[in-house]
């Protein structure tokens, strides 16, 4: 059984087969902050290694699925070169560990961010990695179809959740 509890800034839930992933910096709108940038790098690998996850569900906690990178983090990266490596290098492990997560992922986001703002479910997209993209899965939606299709292998979308305030 995996252990989620090193995670700081990600709730995991697991039930009936289904991880349910929070990001759960609220009082900023789930901005990426150091850790949680981490902490994005590696669930992946870990939601591939549990036997128990068939498919995981990524939300943000409070209005927002993420308003983006955090600004401390942004500044401290300014000008310095090994932040920067490091960053870049944790951005592309969360798009190639996710990419190549053999269970489905679906982005769920409150309305109206996620039409907004596609970075977090693009790479999610079978059709963004197999097939020409539809227009819609470009902006970050998939036609039902596209979750629909077990035959078509890892398939995953970004479907708005309803706004609970």
């Amino acid at each position: 059984m995996t252990d989620y509890s090193q995670y700081q800034h990600l709730l995991v839930e697991k039930s009936d087969g289904v991880a349910l992933l929070t990001m759960n910096r609220p009082e900023v709108l789930n901005a990426t902050n150091f850790q949680l940038h981490n902490e994005l790098s590696r669930i992946w690998l870990d939601l591939g290694a549990d036997p128990e996850v068939r498919a995981a569900v990524i939300t943000g906690a409070g209005n927002a699925f993420s308003a983006g990178g955090d600004f401390e983090m942004i500044e401290k990266a300014l000008g310095d070169p090994q932040v920067i490596a490091s960053n870049t290098q944790e951005a592309s492990d969360i798009v190639y560990n996710l990419l190549n997560l053999d269970k489905p992922v679906v982005s769920s986001m409150a309305w109206p961010w996620a039409p907004a703002w596609p970075w977090p479910c693009w790479p999610t997209f079978p059709s963004l990695r197999r097939t020409p993209a539809s227009l819609m899965a470009t902006f970050g939606w998939a036609w039902p179809q596209e979750i629909m299709r077990p035959s078509s292998g890892p398939c995953c979308a970004a479907w708005p959740r309803p706004n609970t305030t």
